[in-house]
């Protein structure tokens, strides 16, 4: 992990064999989830989640966005 940001948390995501990828917070306040072998913007975004059931919502919504992107011919 990084260190905290405006969401109290930042890092990074790393498998072998497979692409890197990035979580952090940008100027809207939104979580953008970032591959390093995607660099024409971020693969997933995401609004600050409070609750409990919002929370879980971005984490599915992160590890669904990476199988995507993983299942993506010429991806990481």
């Amino acid at each position: 992990m990084d260190a905290p940001g405006p969401w109290k948390t930042s890092g990074h995501l790393e498998a072998e064999g497979a692409d890197t990828y990035s979580l952090d917070v940008d100027e809207r306040d939104e979580l953008c989830l970032w591959a390093g072998l995607n660099p024409s913007g971020p693969i997933a975004v995401f609004r600050e989640a409070h609750a409990i059931e919002e929370i879980k919502a971005v984490s599915e919504g992160i590890a669904e966005a990476i199988r995507q992107h993983h299942a993506t011919p010429d991806q990481g």
